[in-house]
């Protein structure tokens, strides 16, 4: 019997194992697809690798900037494929060789529970003592679209389509409506909301939206998709059916959890529409079985699935740690880039509560000027003069984001926050400006 079983090989399952086996317990990972899971197979991965082709497309379209005149290339889009290909299995590679090194037993295969602590893989039994679920999710159907593309179906063409429809203006959706744009792609966005990445902060969101019609991309906010033939997907809008050509179709209204093929019933594992069900240490029904990360339904990023995997194995060693899952940082790889962590404005506004915004553009900053950067601002939220949220839509959002999660996790007053000297010329500068 087992220590730990791990099922799944994505971000909430591989590095849990590897830290599992470190600190001594006997350790089996179940690997039901690709290793690295969609994040690094379809999802994370992938996607940035081409979000750094997409961006320096966009950089060598202001190159008169920069005094590169007469500039000229070609764009060959089975490269962009290979180079993505070439990151992803290097990185899986990286992965196999640590697994290997600890000499964790890895079986490839699906696991379905037969009792509350033994699972079958391709006919063979498994017991543990304990069980971490990591299964991570799939993407969301659209019934009336059923051979349209998927997330995962648009990284591997292997031929660019000249018009792509995207059905869903969500984080996805439009990471990928930014990213194909570039590729020279004409893009439709049609959006059930009536604005784009409704979970992200409104101010940001209606600015996002500003940046990328500006970059030719066309919306449709508030509508419905209904279905397609051979050469137009119906949509409703305003009251009206209009129809839009296409050449693709990619379907991307979010994902749900993935957890139907486990037989959790055999385990006494109770479930929602959401996904399983756990309490603060990612513990289920069944003490000695956890669940984390997108299975759960409760946050699908690939940082929390391992940050909750590391909760779930502390509880099971009976350690304490520091986590704050109050504090996840989210970003968004479009032009420009999006990034927030905290409470946002918006749910002051909601709630009907007193707060503080401090925001500076970054048209102010000489570093966004001197690199061209300047669409965007930083914006810091505070509470009774505590620092308690951040959002950024900006070049390097990404990066910038994690000093504020730090100084959230800190609980810093804005006047402490004011004190911290930041050095000249820097994107981080933008913090201090506005206070």
């Amino acid at each position: 019997m087992k220590d730990l079983i791990v099922i799944g090989a994505g971000p909430g399952g591989y590095d849990v194992a590897m830290v599992a086996k470190k600190k001594g317990l006997d350790v089996l990972l179940i690997n039901g697809d690709k290793l690295g899971g969609t994040c690094l197979n379809y999802g994370c991965i992938p996607t940035k690798t081409y979000h750094k082709n997409a961006s320096l497309i966009k950089d060598l379209k202001e190159a008169e900037i920069y005094g590169l005149k007469n500039l000229s290339y070609s764009f060959n889009y089975l490269e962009v494929k290979n180079r993505k290909e070439k990151v992803v299995n290097t990185l899986k590679d990286g992965i196999n060789f640590l697994l290997n090194k600890l000499e964790i037993e890895v079986v490839n295969g699906y696991a379905t529970f037969k009792n509350d602590n033994t699972i079958v893989v391709n006919g063979v039994e498994y017991q543990a003592k304990n069980f971490i679920i990591a299964t991570g999710s799939k993407d969301r159907q659209l019934s009336t679209f059923p051979d349209a593309l998927n997330s995962d179906d648009m990284l591997d063409l292997d031929i660019l389509p000249e018009k792509l429809v995207i059905i869903g203006g969500g984080v996805i959706g439009i990471e990928y409506a930014s990213i194909y744009n570039q590729f020279g792609i004409d893009i439709e966005v049609v959006e059930f909301m009536d604005r784009i990445v409704p979970t992200i902060d409104s101010d940001l969101s209606k600015r996002l939206l500003s940046y990328l019609k500006r970059q030719k991309i066309k919306f449709h906010l508030s509508s419905k998709a209904l279905y397609k033939d051979d050469e137009f997907v119906y949509i409703e809008e305003k009251g009206k059916i209009v129809k839009i050509p296409y050449d693709k179709v990619l379907v991307s209204i979010g994902r749900v959890a993935n957890y139907q093929g486990l037989s959790l019933e055999n385990c006494h594992v109770e479930y929602d529409k959401r996904g399983i069900i756990t309490d603060d240490n990612f513990q289920t029904s069944n003490p000695n079985i956890y669940a984390v990360g997108d299975v759960t339904g409760k946050n699908m990023l690939a940082h929390y699935a391992k940050y909750s995997s590391l909760r779930a194995l502390n509880h099971i060693l009976k350690e304490k740690d520091n986590i704050n899952f109050d504090l996840v940082p989210s970003c968004i790889f479009s032009f420009p880039e999006i990034a927030s962590v905290g409470i946002s404005e918006d749910y002051y506004k909601d709630n009907d509560l007193p707060y503080e915004v401090y925001k500076t553009v970054y048209q102010s900053n000489g570093k966004a000027f001197s690199a061209n950067e300047t669409d965007g601002f930083v914006k810091i939220v505070a509470y009774e003069g505590i620092i308690t949220g951040a959002a950024i839509i900006g070049y390097d959002a990404s990066t910038l984001i994690h000093e504020m999660a730090i100084v959230i996790t800190k609980k810093m007053s804005v006047l402490e926050f004011k004190d911290v000297i930041h050095a000249h010329p820097t994107l981080s500068e933008l913090f201090n400006e506005g206070l």
